[in-house]
């Protein structure tokens, strides 16, 4: 019984861990600083319901020794210039977390609860009838904290 559990929880462990998002995903660098990189990444997701979207996909590597905890404020401008997030402090646009050393962290689509590391962009389904205010064109993570 033990080493069933083991076996289960090792093999999800290793699962959860072994993703390889260098090759899915083509990563661009967002900043690069204090021992930690911040990339993100474009990704399609084509739920069985519901309407095809993409979303910003954004990587944490800490490439130092030391643990490093990372924070900040994403806000983004709109195709109609709108911005968001810009002059105010939305909680659910906040991000902390610490990374362990020489390891990172990336968002998953494919979650069932998206993590904070997955920002809907837009939809991209063709039946999707709706205005598409929500569109953005840049994005900032703004107080971007890196201790």
């Amino acid at each position: 019984v033990i080493l069933t559990f083991l076996s289960t929880f090792l093999v999800a462990q290793v699962d959860n861990q072994s993703t390889d998002y260098n090759s899915e995903n083509k990563w661009k660098k967002y900043t690069k600083s204090n021992g930690v990189l911040i990339e993100y990444c474009f990704k399609e997701n084509h739920p069985k319901r519901g309407y095809n979207s993409e979303f910003l996909i954004l990587k944490i590597t800490n490439l130092s020794a030391k643990s490093k905890l990372v924070s900040w404020d994403f806000s983004s401008i709109l195709e109609n210039g709108k911005c968001i997030n810009c002059d105010s402090k939305n909680e659910e646009l906040h991000y902390e977390s610490e990374v362990a050393r020489k390891s990172y962290k990336a968002g998953n689509i494919h979650s069932y609860h998206l993590d904070p590391l997955v920002i809907f962009h837009h939809f991209k389904d063709e039946n999707y009838k709706g205005k598409s205010i929500t569109k953005w064109n840049k994005f900032n993570l703004k107080n971007l904290i890196i201790k």
